[in-house]
């Protein structure tokens, strides 16, 4: 267990001198386009990412090695299974919301790859009480509530969803220890007061 912490905690220290720099920020926030922007971060931890061409697919697949990292040094299952849990809690919120609202056709739903539930299951779920079945009891009763209404807004949609990455976060990592029930309670706090704000900016009432 020792060596392990050791172990995980020279790495993380290590992999802290990737981080980008104010002035790495300064200059990312005054470039003229995503050309510029990717050629600075050409030069970060970051260039690792460039074979993915656009920023959005070099930020994605960051963050999918960020995680995979996490999982690697993590001696908790809890972690392991809160990190991909958040994950499929993402890939629900694009399913559920464009298959709901009709937006788009489910093969063109773009998504991550999957945490612990398949994507064909979230796909299915919508229609099929078996598929149903196979999702985690957050899941079923986030997904439930949805469907309990003939017309579906997607301002709920989104609300029922930040709920159940609120709800999985809670579950999955406040027992880990009081650091992660700190964090993750503090995570929770301020999307709630970002929320609050924008409701109150844009007039939406109570």
């Amino acid at each position: 267990m020792a060596e392990s912490f050791i172990y995980a905690n020279g790495r993380i220290s290590g992999e802290e001198t990737t981080l980008l720099d104010q002035r790495m920020w300064q200059m990312l926030i005054s470039s003229l386009n995503e050309e510029e922007a990717m050629r600075l971060l050409g030069d970060t931890w970051y260039g690792g990412f460039m074979q993915y061409h656009s920023m959005e697919d070099c930020f994605v697949k960051a963050m999918e090695s960020t995680e995979d990292e996490l999982i690697e040094l993590s001696e908790d299952e809890r972690l392991v299974r809160g990190i991909l849990h958040r994950r499929d809690v993402r890939n629900a919120r694009y399913i559920w919301k464009n298959i709901l609202s009709g937006d788009v056709s489910e093969d063109e739903i773009e998504v991550e790859r999957p945490g612990l539930i398949k994507t064909e299951t979230l796909r299915k779920a919508v229609n099929s009480a078996e598929a149903r079945d196979e999702l985690p009891l957050l899941f079923l009763r986030t997904l439930e509530e949805l469907l309990e209404n003939d017309r579906v807004d997607i301002v709920e949609v989104d609300r029922k969803m930040d709920q159940l990455a609120a709800a999985v976060e809670s579950d999955e990592f406040i027992e880990i220890n009081a650091g992660f029930r700190t964090f993750v309670m503090t995570n929770i706090e301020q999307k709630n007061f970002l929320t609050a704000s924008r409701c109150s900016i844009d007039g939406v009432s109570r």
